[in-house]
Formats: C-alpha cells, sequence, structure tokens
C-alpha cells in the first residue's frame, strides 16, 4: 500500500518535470550553435558527436560540455576535419 503511494507520487512529480522541460526548454538549437564562430557562416551538424561545426574553418560552434563522461564530448576530435562519417 505505501510502496504504491509512493510510485504514484513519483510519477506524479516525473510528470510534471516532464511538462517544466518541455514547456523551458527551447525546441531547436539556440542560433549561436547555427553559425560559425569565426566566418559568421552556416555551420552543418554531426549526429555522431552532437556538433555543429564550420566545415570551411574547420572549428565548432560550441565548446565541450563540463561532463568527462558525456557519450557525446568524450571522444570528440580536436577538429571537424578529423570527424569520421
Amino acid at each position: 500500500m505505501i510502496r504504491a503511494r509512493i510510485k504514484t507520487k513519483m510519477l506524479g512529480w516525473l510528470i510534471r518535470a516532464q511538462q517544466y522541460l518541455v514547456e523551458t526548454l527551447p525546441s531547436r538549437p539556440p542560433s549561436s550553435s547555427l553559425t560559425c564562430p569565426e566566418c559568421g557562416g552556416a555551420t552543418a551538424h554531426n549526429e555522431k558527436y552532437d556538433v555543429y561545426f564550420c566545415a570551411e574553418c574547420d572549428v565548432y560552434s560550441e565548446e565541450r560540455c563540463s561532463d568527462h563522461r558525456c557519450q557525446f564530448c568524450r571522444n570528440r576530435p580536436e577538429r571537424p576535419s578529423r570527424m569520421r562519417a
């Protein structure tokens, strides 16, 4: 009985947290991710590393995250030209 109430409360909390995130997070990446920090041109997106980059300037448009366990940033090459398709 107590476990059922705890599960119900946790489920309610998770649903409210999900609703909050859906309402507050942008539906697409910020516009700064879509332009090159060097030339201001359009960038491409690499899904394997979840990063925007400029092929012309060979730079990423965003820094690595601070989480050293991040599956995307952990193995990301120093330069976009070194990414494998």
